[in-house]
């Protein structure tokens, strides 16, 4: 499996750039779109992965006292579900699903959200969930926090 992944990464790393050349021709112009097109998308991957991880509790898979379920829940935030953000994210905005049911596919996670919900009430594990705003606001907030403890 993990050289079939490899295999797979190279491959489309070097259809994007075989992309590139085709189209501008083998020029600055190919290397820098080839360039700024992974910066731009790996920003916007980046850009999700923050919102719902950073500020978070963080757990050693060592760590016996925590559950697997109270693991998954309690390291990861989810934004709100809309039309916008779940195009935007790739349905990743529901973190707390995706970690729960890593293998399901992303268009099936918000089907989940409801009884996500409850199984989180009924064993009083926090369900975070927050609009944009919030969610860099906590994430902002606990950096400065951070930064207090290094100063």
């Amino acid at each position: 499996a993990q050289m079939f992944e490899v295999a797979a990464l190279a491959a489309h790393y070097l259809w994007t750039a075989a992309l590139c050349v085709y189209s501008f021709g083998v020029s600055p112009a190919a290397l820098g779109y080839w360039i700024g097109a992974n910066v731009v998308g790996g920003s916007l991957v980046a850009f999700v992965f923050v919102q719902s991880h950073n500020g978070k509790e963080v757990h050693a898979y060592a760590d016996v006292s925590k559950n697997w379920i109270r693991m998954q829940v309690e390291t990861t935030r989810n934004q709100f579900a809309t039309p916008f953000n779940d195009w935007f994210s790739g349905a990743l905005n529901m973190q707390i699903e995706h970690h729960l049911f890593p293998t399901m596919p992303r268009h099936s996670l918000g089907k989940t959200r409801g009884r996500v919900r409850e199984l989180c009430k009924k064993h009083d594990l926090l369900y975070e969930e927050h609009g944009w705003v919030e969610c860099t606001r906590r994430v902002l907030s606990h950096l400065d926090h951070i930064s207090r403890k290094l100063d």
